[in-house]
C-alpha cells in the first residue's frame, strides 16, 4: 500500500497526550500542506537536521488513496476524512478559533533528538470516518471529480459541527436521490461503500478519547449566553466566525 507521509514540527513533546487527542494545526482553511511538510526520501534528513532546539517532529502516515478521488471499477470513490475541529487558541497569536485536528490514529510516531524516534502503537489506518471532515485538498479533489449528485453532500459536511455530524451518522439511512437526468434512485450512505472500496471492516473511534470533544455550534450571530471571548489576541485580530461551545461529549 502506497502511503504519503507528513511531518509537523512543534515545541510539545507529550507525545503520549498528542498520540491521544492527535495534532491541532492552526489553519482555519483545513490546508495540510501549509501546515505540514511532505516527506520525500530526499528532503527527511534535511526536514529531521532543521529542527530548532526543543522542537520536536510528529509523522502522519496516510494511505495515499485516502487523499485524493480515485476510480475503481467505473465508480468514482470521495477521499477518506481525517479531520474534526475543536476550538482551540493560536498560541503564536492568542487568537481562539475553531480550528483542525488530524485523527490521532494517523500519527505514526514522533521524532526527538534526545529519545530518538518513538512510534505510536495506536497508529492505524481503520478508523470511523463517521463526523470527520475533509482537507482542503480533499475538497479540491471532490469538487473536481466526484459526482454531481454527492460532490455537495460532501463539500457541505465541512459547515457542520464534527460532533452532530458524528451523532447523525451513526443511524443514517439509505436515501433517495436524483441525478441530473431527474431519474430517481437509492443509495446507501457515502460511508459503507467507500469503508467497502478500502476494504475497511474494523473501525476505531475517529475523535480523542470521550470527554474532550466539544460540540460545535457555527452561528451567524451571538444568541446563546454560554460563549467564547474571540479575537482578542495579542495582535488584535479578529475572527471570521462566530461559534458556541456545548457540553462535553
Amino acid at each position: 500500500m502506497r502511503t504519503v507521509i507528513y511531518a509537523y514540527k512543534t515545541k510539545n513533546n507529550n507525545y503520549e497526550e498528542v498520540f491521544e487527542n492527535g495534532i491541532c494545526f492552526f489553519n482555519t482553511s483545513l490546508d495540510l500542506n501549509k501546515s505540514f511538510v511532505r516527506i520525500t526520501d530526499g528532503n527527511n534528513d534535511d526536514f529531521l537536521l532543521g529542527l530548532k532546539n526543543g522542537e520536536v517532529a510528529y509523522f502522519i502516515t496516510i494511505p495515499e488513496k485516502y487523499l485524493e478521488v480515485k476510480e475503481s471499477d467505473d465508480k468514482r470513490i470521495s477521499p477518506y476524512p481525517i479531520l474534526f475541529e475543536r476550538a482551540m487558541t493560536n498560541p503564536e497569536e492568542g487568537v481562539m478559533d475553531i480550528f483542525p485536528v488530524i485523527v490521532p490514529c494517523l500519527i505514526s510516531g514522533m521524532y526527538d533528538s534526545k529519545l530518538d524516534y518513538i512510534e505510536n502503537p495506536d497508529y492505524r489506518i481503520n478508523f470511523d470516518p463517521r463526523g470527520l471532515k475533509f482537507t482542503k485538498e480533499q475538497l479540491s479533489s471532490i469538487k473536481c471529480y466526484m459526482p454531481e449528485e454527492v460532490r455537495e453532500t460532501l463539500v457541505n459536511r465541512n459547515n457542520r459541527d464534527s460532533l452532530e455530524l458524528f451523532q447523525e451518522e451513526l443511524n443514517e439511512e439509505p436515501k433517495t436521490i436524483k441525478d441530473k437526468e431527474g431519474n430517481t434512485r437509492i443509495i446507501d450512505w457515502i460511508w459503507k461503500p467507500l469503508m467497502k472500496q478500502h476494504k475497511i471492516e474494523s473501525v476505531t473511534p475517529p475523535f480523542a478519547k470521550k470527554g474532550n470533544l466539544l460540540s460545535i455550534k457555527f452561528t451567524e450571530k451571538k444568541e446563546k449566553t454560554k460563549k467564547l471571548e474571540q479575537g482578542k489576541g495579542k495582535k488584535g485580530k479578529k475572527n471570521k466566525r462566530t461559534f458556541d461551545m456545548e457540553e462535553d461529549y
